[in-house]
């Protein structure tokens, strides 16, 4: 097995076995070769950086080192670089410098000394002028004229230039003069009710921020409406809440005040937002303010128990619907209504309806009361604790008659009385019974005993009248009938 001379590469001869292991050797060998870089003490390959810096070389450079000094002799000398002798620099620096002369130092002349020399005449003198001189000197002219201290005094007392403010005084700015020019004048209008025009005395010049006036409508402004001031523009008039006009805002000779803004006039002393607001909204009696002034309610003020318009049902519910107006929560005051029929006798037993328990039993019920009572002439009858209405009633009563007898003195006599028939109608606390063609009678005796009236509530009443004849016979003698009474009497009532 042979080497190569540099790397020591393995080269295998005829007679030796070819070894993988050995190649890979070499790849290896030959792989890291490739890549390893030259040093100043180990051969390599150039790097990029070397091959940089190679290439910024001149071909035949070296390594020449410049000496510290030189001779003279070796300098190329032009105008701007000039060597000098020894002798030329002591002559120069002999020289005067160039401070300017002063009064203590030796110096150059300053070219103020020289203006100063020039202008000093020849043969001038050294002549001091006084300190003062009297006024009388003095030549007066239109640009130099004395004054006296009072002069003085009265021009100091005047005002300033400054400008007057709300916080000092001073001259008025031209600001203020045109503003104040323009301002607390007074016309009345022209035009139409939203187009009109007025001329002020005194008259503005301009339309400035602030200006104010007073105007008088001629006409009722009719809606939105704009305004021409002495010919300088027509501008919309506002509210203070920035809203226009409303139809009637302006009445007819009535006097307003507006201000200018610098883009609208603006309706001085105005009232702010208004509702919606109208006369049946308010209670009757108080008033509301509007855009078209104060308003009086017409809206009722309901106190007490109101009966209401209408009754209507749905389901289970009853609804009243109350008449237009106001009701105070409180309750003395509600709205009502009422119906004859709504009693207890209507509603079934049982049953509560909208408060009131009923007192009506399912088919007839009877009941028999018996009563004694004195009648003289005519006479209530009560019979207490009908429970229920009735639709018939019977009426027995039995009566003693009291009297004289011209022949035999005085006497009674019995009368006995059946009433029935049917009970025509029931209202409320009252029941009617026919006591004419449907009701009939049984009686025995003399005269007629009839029925007046009936009342119906917790207890029932009937007025019972006794009339008899003027001349009743017995036995052919005359009686005169004083008084009568019953000697007992009752009722059954039928439902």
């Amino acid at each position: 097995m042979q080497t190569t001379g540099n790397l020591n590469l393995k080269k295998p001869e005829g007679t030796d076995i070819v070894d993988i292991n050995d190649l890979n050797d070499n790849m290896d060998i030959l792989d890291a070769e490739v890549s390893r870089v030259a040093s100043t003490t180990a051969n390599g390959r150039m790097s990029a950086t070397d091959k940089t810096k190679l290439n910024g070389i001149a071909t035949g450079a070296n390594n020449y080192v410049h000496p510290s000094t030189h001779p003279a002799s070796i300098i190329a000398q032009d105008s701007s670089n000039r060597f000098v002798t020894d002798a030329e620099k002591s002559a120069w620096n002999a020289k005067a410098g160039t401070s300017v002369a002063t009064t203590s130092a030796n110096g150059l002349m300053s070219s103020t000394d020289k203006s100063k020399l020039d202008g000093v005449a020849a043969g001038a003198n050294n002549y001091v002028h006084p300190s003062s001189h009297p006024a009388s000197i003095i030549t007066q002219d239109a640009n130099n004229r004395f004054v006296t201290d009072t002069e003085k005094a009265a021009w100091n007392a005047k005002a300033g230039t400054s400008v007057a403010t709300t916080s000092a005084n001073g001259l008025m700015s031209t600001a203020d003069k045109e503003l104040l020019a323009n301002r607390e004048g007074y016309g009345t209008t022209t035009g139409t009710g939203t187009v009109y025009s007025v001329t002020l005395s005194p008259a503005p010049t301009a339309l400035v921020d602030g200006l104010a006036f007073a105007v008088k409508i001629h006409l009722q402004n009719t809606g939105s409406a704009t305004i021409n001031v002495n010919g300088l523009g027509a501008k919309t008039i506002r509210k203070s809440n920035g809203s226009t006009l409303s139809a009637g805002n302006f009445r007819q000779n009535s006097i307003y005040t507006l201000r200018y803004n610098g883009t609208d006039f603006i309706l001085q002393g105005e009232g702010g937002e208004y509702g919606d607001a109208t006369a049946g909204n308010v209670l009757a009696g108080k008033t509301i303010g509007t855009d078209a002034g104060l308003v009086t309610g017409t809206m009722p003020n309901r106190t007490g128990h109101v009966t209401a318009q209408s009754i209507s049902r749905s389901g289970t519910t009853l609804r009243l619907r109350p008449q237009p107006g106001y009701y105070a929560a409180d309750s003395s005051n509600s709205v009502q209504i009422s119906d004859s029929n709504f009693i207890p006798g209507n509603i079934r037993e049982g049953v509560n309806l909208f408060g009131l328990s009923g007192s009506f039993v399912s088919g007839k019920q009877v009941s028999y009361i018996s009563n004694y009572t004195n009648i003289e002439n005519n006479t209530i009858i009560t019979f207490p604790n009908i429970s229920f209405i009735p639709s018939q009633v019977i009426l027995f009563v039995s009566m003693e008659l009291f009297g004289y007898a011209y022949s035999q003195g005085a006497g009674a006599r019995i009368s006995s009385f059946i009433a029935y028939g049917p009970v025509l109608n029931q209202t409320g606390s009252s029941m009617q019974i026919d006591n004419n063609s449907n009701f009939y009678y049984e009686y025995s005796g003399f005269g007629n005993l009839s029925i007046n009236s009936v009342s119906w509530g917790t207890t029932t009443t009937l007025q019972m009248a006794k009339s008899v004849n003027s001349s009743p016979q017995q036995s052919g003698t005359k009686v005169s009938i004083q008084s009568f009474r019953t000697s007992s009497s009752g009722a059954l009532f039928i439902q």
